[in-house]
């Protein structure tokens, strides 16, 4: 990546927009302050939320110069082509199930049983809305998984049914000590986890054919317009949107991510680096991608 001048970098300034999924909030906090360390005159407006959600946001007219999401499949089903061009994939994560010790059972859950536990009657069992966060529509995806790999008729559906009485939001994070979710393994917030075999955990490319046995249909932009979530091994991902308020500083923050601070950065936050993958029309990008 071309080193910016000193004059270069103290330069920038203006506000600097970036909406990205909730689960990256730690790991956006470090880069921001890293950021702001080089372009101290940089305002930078930080918005966290689930991811779909914050994609329909965008599309609807919200401020955003920079979009990053837990899936970044988001960015081609929902910004491409009307609001962006490309995107990028830089990071992954797996799923595990996240449990405290205030959860029922704390003390017996493990690797072999933790499907027989959520299903108990007196277990709460959460995911946020597939609608508005990745990880509702990944909780449903596991699910899928997990009934053909035990061999257990009907997991899914008693589950999906449990789970979606009643969202996981900001109201119910008490409640959900209380019980069981499934989590990103790199987000944990405090909780302990139990490890959810390669098979199902969407963590790895080698067993993608199966992830893609899984898949769940949500809303598209358009009423009446379905997009097809597949089953994929979890890769995050982000895009300069088309309508940027503040081009210069938006490069300079997707460069700092891609490079080797930003690695660093990333592998503090508990996410496995990838090396960057461009997807849509990259003969667009505004900066020269690094070279990590």
């Amino acid at each position: 990546m071309p080193q910016n001048s000193p004059s270069k970098t103290r330069a920038l300034s203006g506000r600097l927009t970036i909406r990205h999924a909730g689960s990256l909030t730690p790991m956006c906090a470090e880069i921001h302050k890293e950021f702001l360390r080089l372009y101290p005159k940089v305002e930078i407006v930080d918005l966290g939320g689930g991811g779909v959600r914050m994609a329909r946001e965008v599309a609807a007219g919200k401020e955003c110069d920079i979009y990053a999401s837990v899936d970044y499949s988001n960015i081609p089903n929902f910004l491409i082509p009307d609001l962006t061009d490309w995107y990028v994939i830089f990071a992954s994560t797996g799923f595990v199930l996240r449990y405290t010790d205030k959860s029922k059972y704390a003390n017996q859950v493990n690797t072999t049983n933790w499907f027989e536990i959520l299903q108990r009657q007196d277990v709460t069992f959460w995911r946020s809305d597939p609608e508005d966060d990745p990880a509702g529509y990944r909780t449903l995806m596991v699910l899928q998984l997990a009934e053909k790999h035990y061999g257990i008729p009907g997991l899914y559906e008693r589950l999906a049914e449990k789970s979606g009485k009643q969202f996981l939001s900001t109201a119910f994070l008490e409640e959900r000590d209380k019980g069981y979710s499934f989590s990103y393994s790199s987000h944990l917030m405090g909780g302990k986890a139990v490890s959810l075999p390669d098979e199902i955990n969407l963590s790895t490319d080698a067993f993608g054919d199966n992830y893609r046995n899984a898949g769940v249909t949500i809303q598209g932009l358009k009423p009446g317009i379905a997009v097809n979530m597949q089953g994929e091994r979890i890769r995050i991902g982000l895009t300069i949107l088309r309508n940027c308020a503040n081009q210069e500083a938006a490069n300079a923050w997707v460069q700092l991510i891609l490079s080797k601070a930003g690695i660093a950065i990333i592998k503090q936050a508990g996410k496995c680096p990838l090396k960057p993958i461009f997807g849509g029309d990259f003969t667009k990008l505004s900066f020269i991608p690094s070279e990590t």
